[in-house]
């Protein structure tokens, strides 16, 4: 068990490079998005000292790169040079918002980012493989099923990036 910090509760988590992204979702504030490599076991990438302190409970284990990013976030996943965050949040519609790739700032606000695809409500992971964006929709659940008010996703939907995602 590791404890991670910053980030109280994993709202998401994506795997890239060696590393893993794990993030806090926040409705009315910025969430916190954490990047902690992994070695090549799929664990913690950490000096001697910090696993000693890890695997005793004695520490919080600090991340390699720390970002503020929008609020209402639900899912990360990359794809070639950008990084993709689902926003979402009760029955308005949700977004795909997509960035330039890890930037400098550590900061990823909804202003900023260089497009921003509308969705059905309910939102939630998405992934990227090859040239499809994979996407999960809370709205499947059984508390959302009988309610006639909201659009209902109740399969995963592949998406086609090259068609979805502006060059820019």
């Amino acid at each position: 068990m590791v404890d991670l910090g910053d980030i109280r509760e994993a709202s998401f988590i994506t795997y890239h490079n060696q590393a893993l992204y794990i993030g806090f979702f926040s409705v009315n504030h910025e969430g916190v998005l954490n990047k902690y490599l992994v070695d090549s076991n799929g664990t913690f990438d950490l000096d001697v000292d910090k696993q000693v302190a890890i695997s005793s409970g004695n520490n919080d284990t600090d991340p390699e790169q720390a970002y503020k990013i929008t609020n209402k976030i639900q899912g990360i996943t990359f794809y070639e040079e950008k990084i993709l965050f689902s926003q979402s949040y009760g029955p308005d519609k949700s977004h795909i918002l997509v960035f330039n790739d890890l930037n400098k700032e550590h900061l990823y606000l909804e202003k900023d980012s260089v497009e921003k695809i509308e969705t059905p409500p309910y939102l939630e992971q998405i992934y990227a493989d090859k040239d499809s964006l994979y996407t999960i929709f809370e709205s499947a659940t059984e508390i959302y099923r009988t309610r006639e008010d909201i659009t209902k996703v109740d399969h995963v939907l592949q998406l086609n990036l090259k068609k979805l995602i502006k060059e820019k």
